[in-house]
């Protein structure tokens, strides 16, 4: 949650993203996720989590990037 706030400016919590997950599923909707990895400060701890809360959000298709910095433009 912290690398999610406070580097990529998303004020979102793990359980919003959960809870919206399930709501889609239950609806009938497919549920998709963008995932980026080896963000600045990321542990190998934060990514298995990352990979946690998907399975948490009922995610059915997941699509991961690995960050590669840019010299120039922000995260």
């Amino acid at each position: 949650y912290q690398l999610r706030k406070n580097l990529l400016n998303k004020n979102i919590t793990d359980e919003q993203i959960m809870a919206c997950g399930r709501m889609l599923r239950k609806q009938g909707s497919t549920v998709s996720t963008t995932n980026i990895f080896c963000l600045p400060g990321e542990s190998f701890e934060d990514a298995v989590a990352t990979i946690r809360l998907n399975i948490q959000a009922e995610t059915e298709i997941l699509l991961s990037h690995v960050f590669v910095p840019l010299s120039g433009p922000p995260i």
